[in-house]
């Protein structure tokens, strides 16, 4: 697993290319900064190595914890809320002289959780924790500890640092001194370079998130005119694909299922009287166009987004292909 930040481009990862949905992080990347706070007696050292973000900005950026009490766990933790629901914490974690690490949400609510490992190389990998918080809290708070029990010592290296709601890893948000909010990500290209009249799209994805609501891989729609490859609110990714062609509406099978992490190639045919969706090679539907398609009035079609609104790709794109 390896990614690559470079400011305002695409995130590429070993999986393609990340179209990521917004999200709010809600701690300060650097582990000195005032909003953590110690458990025990951890030291920190800042910006002792090149992490991922290193390009991003501009020189080494991970910080290095150590704890040297074999007695208890030596921790650092930051607020992420203060109320009830889902909670999600990830960091991107590298060996020091210890490959053990524990991530924890702690909470005077219910639902405390803490996920451990004993895998850490030199490589920069994404840790990820995920706790649903019930009860009435006053506090959930995020932690990294060096170690998987109390008296383990030693360092671990730590980039990346977020904390958000929700029940799964977002888009990395490098949030500096504070809470940050990074944006949708919107890849677009020209129409232009759409085959008109006839001809074939495909896209070669891999899906990280479960659904959260209406996403859409492709859309190159204008007033119902055009091509959209989406996926419903249901609880299957891609469960609902439509493409639209004038007033011709395919909507495939709703045994077609895409999980969390699984890799589909989704291709859709086009003419001037019929289109055809296949998944994998593998026939899905067909139906008669009234038309042949027609591109959006802004002469873009959009990857993760309807027109570069809100909609998002919570994923990786590893192509996508345009052909006669």
């Amino acid at each position: 697993q390896w990614y690559a930040f470079v400011k305002d481009a695409p995130v590429i990862t070993d999986k393609g290319v990340s179209v990521w949905q917004a999200v709010t992080n809600e701690w300060a990347n650097s582990l000195d900064a005032s909003a953590w706070t110690q458990v025990g007696t951890p030291s920190v050292t800042v910006d002792t190595d090149s992490g991922p973000f290193s390009d991003y900005n501009g020189g080494a950026e991970a910080d290095t914890v150590t704890d040297d009490d074999a007695a208890a766990k030596e921790c650092l933790e930051a607020q992420i809320g203060t109320a009830a629901g889902d909670y999600t914490v990830s960091m991107f974690l590298a060996a020091g002289t210890s490959t053990d690490y524990t991530l924890e949400i702690v909470t005077d609510g219910t639902g405390s959780t803490s996920c451990t490992g004993t895998d850490l190389t030199s490589s920069f990998t994404r840790k990820t924790c995920t706790a649903t918080v019930g009860g009435t809290p006053t506090y959930v708070k995020g932690r990294i500890c060096v170690g998987d029990v109390a008296g383990d010592t030693g360092s671990i290296k730590v980039s990346g640092a977020q904390g958000e709601s929700g029940s799964v890893a977002g888009r990395p948000c490098v949030a500096g001194a504070s809470v940050a909010t990074c944006a949708a990500d919107v890849v677009k290209f020209s129409a232009a370079h759409m085959p008109s009249g006839s001809g074939e799209l495909c896209v070669d994805a891999v899906i990280d998130a479960s659904a959260s609501g209406s996403q859409t891989l492709l859309d190159s729609v204008n007033s119902g005119d055009g091509i959209r490859l989406y996926q419903d609110t249901g609880g299957n990714l891609l469960k609902g694909e439509q493409h639209e062609i004038g007033a011709g509406v395919v909507t495939a099978s709703s045994s077609l299922a895409w999980t969390t992490g699984s890799r589909k190639r989704i291709c859709a045919r086009y003419g001037p009287s019929a289109i055809v969706l296949h998944a994998d090679g593998a026939h899905i539907v067909s139906a008669s166009a009234t038309a042949p398609p027609q591109h959006s009035s802004a002469g873009k079609v959009y990857l993760g987004s309807v027109g570069g609104s809100s909609l998002f790709l919570d994923g990786s794109l590893r192509s996508l292909e345009v052909r006669r």
